[in-house]
């Protein structure tokens, strides 16, 4: 990857110096560029607009079905369920949405901590044209398969069953969102084949699971608060702190962990020109997978 100069973020690394490692680089990020990160949160808010409607408006429709008082409980409960598994469909489009997005954040976030040098604006934008496609297509790919899981644990007909669909649906859901996460960070770095993306996802998300269980709960908890729990003070406050800073924050843990995971299994053997890339030297890694090419060919 060809480094771009930049003056204030190099002054900035030459005063500092170098991060060691990514939980330096983490905080020398917050440090050192706060505003940078307050930006990306403001502008994914705007892309998030329409999903932050469905989720609001998923609450709502809930609220007005449960207090039907013209039917049974056990009517309103199916009903609940039957709602829930078809809107999963809507939120996952409007997610769709907002990935476009995320790939100029996540873009932009890359080169920011490789120490390219930073333009936000030309980064943001550049990011969308070149990795907007792609991400788009990958996130509908994990969107359609958890809204047809949440669709079939949601069948009325199922609800003695419930209970254990919930489990098995929890454990998808937390192992296919680590997967896009990694998945989406990796097409922004590599030319890489979408089965091979989606294979060498699940490899890398399994190699560091406890890492990667961390980086979904200081990632996107306030989200699964908003999704989760009915309208009230709670999600209006996470909604609030994602709107604020949760969004850069996401796309800073979720860039910065996949970075580590790519040093740890790819970069070090097949690509030592970018292997800790913006980091003071390096260390020794392990190997699991071919089929990468550098994404900066071309």
């Amino acid at each position: 990857m060809k480094q771009k100069e930049n003056k204030s973020f190099r002054s900035g690394n030459a005063k500092i110096g170098l991060p060691i490692n990514y939980r330096h680089l983490f905080l020398f990020a917050y440090r050192t560029n706060f505003l940078y990160i307050l930006k990306i949160s403001l502008i994914l808010s705007l892309f998030a607009i329409p999903f932050i409607i469905a989720v609001v408006f998923k609450g709502v429709i809930e609220s007005s079905i449960a207090m039907d008082q013209t039917i049974e409980q056990d009517i309103i409960n199916a009903r609940i369920m039957s709602f829930r598994g078809l809107y999963g469909f809507v939120v996952s489009f409007t997610f769709i949405i907002f990935s476009i997005g995320f790939s100029g954040a996540i873009s932009s976030m890359i080169r920011f901590l490789t120490n390219e040098g930073i333009q936000f604006k030309r980064d943001f934008l550049l990011g969308i044209k070149k990795n907007g496609i792609q991400i788009v297509l990958i996130t509908a790919f994990y969107s359609i398969i958890l809204s047809f899981l949440n669709f079939i644990i949601n069948l009325p007909s199922l609800l003695n069953w419930y209970p254990i669909l919930l489990v098995v649906y929890t454990v998808v859901s937390v192992i296919m969102i680590g997967m896009y996460f990694i998945n989406i960070e990796m097409v922004c770095i590599y030319q890489v084949s979408f089965f091979r993306s989606v294979k060498n996802s699940l490899l890398m998300f399994i190699s560091r699971l406890p890492y990667a269980l961390l980086l979904l709960i200081t990632s996107i908890a306030p989200l699964v608060v908003c999704y989760m729990i009915d309208l009230n003070i709670v999600q209006y406050i996470a909604w609030l702190v994602y709107i604020c800073i949760g969004f850069g924050h996401c796309v800073l843990v979720i860039s910065l962990f996949s970075l580590y995971i790519f040093d740890e299994t790819v970069n070090k053997k097949q690509f030592p020109e970018i292997y800790r890339k913006g980091l003071f030297n390096g260390e020794d890694v392990s190997f699991v997978d071919e089929g990468f090419k550098d994404g900066s060919e071309g």
